[in-house]
């Protein structure tokens, strides 16, 4: 695995060259540009993308340090999202949930950056995604007047760079609290090198104070930093 800041350098290098042949897409990466531009001086906190982008995506042929493509494909959840109302903790900048709500009822996704979310819209309205809701906000501070079939959280119930500050019991039961009796959780673990084995089963130990598991598996395919994570499929328990 390179260190970050090269692999990223080294796909900005690649996709501005991959824009200069697609004509049509120079509008959206000069404006793409000029948002991680201004996330650099603007945003204090970490940047997950080292410079460029944490997700990538496809479509407008942009690589990041997720395989959004991968991702989707190993999930494999595309199908039980259709017709679903559908919450995503902590989109970054949308790409991952702008490829897995098509057929979603409805898809709010949110995040507490608010350039990932201009960039989020920037994409959304190029790509003419009209799907998915994107919101700046917090799990903290996150309500909704109408609770959710499915919720997704991608290595969000922690964040090393403090932004989240809820404990783990009472994150799990935030999104109980957000679904519909016995509605689906689809839950992504930090990479290993970030929460071990050992980690996971405590983080699951604590979701299941408010969720039940259905399957629970390791994700295999995708880039270095997509390997290795533990997937978790789950229902949420009836309150008492």
């Amino acid at each position: 695995m390179s260190t970050p800041e090269v692999y990223s350098r080294f796909h900005r290098m690649l996709d501005g060259l991959a824009a200069m042949l697609h004509r049509s897409r120079r509008p959206y990466r000069k404006e793409l540009l000029r948002l991680l531009a201004a996330a650099r001086t603007g945003w204090p906190s970490a940047d997950y993308g080292a410079g460029y982008l944490y997700q990538s995506f496809p479509p407008l042929g942009l690589h990041g340090f997720r395989q959004t493509e991968v991702r989707q494909a190993q999930m494999a959840i595309t199908d039980a999202l259709r017709g679903q109302r559908v919450l995503e903790i902590g989109c970054n900048s949308g790409f991952l949930s702008l490829a897995l709500s098509p057929g979603a009822r409805r898809y709010v996704g949110f995040d507490n950056n608010p350039f990932l979310i201009d960039i989020a819209r920037l994409t959304q309205k190029t790509v003419r995604n009209e799907v998915v809701d994107f919101r700046v906000d917090t799990v903290e501070a996150f309500e909704s007047d109408e609770p959710f079939d499915v919720v997704l959280s991608f290595a969000n119930h922690s964040t090393w760079d403090g932004n989240m500050t809820l404990a783990l019991e009472a994150y799990f039961s935030k999104l109980q609290k957000l679904l519909v009796p016995e509605g689906t959780l689809f839950f992504e673990s930090h990479h290993p090198a970030l929460e071990n084995k050992a980690q996971v089963q405590e983080t699951l130990k604590v979701m299941q104070k408010f969720f039940a598991i259905q399957q629970q598996r390791e994700l295999t395919c995708g880039s270095a930093w997509d390997r290795g994570r533990t997937f978790v499929e789950a229902s949420a328990l009836i309150k008492g």
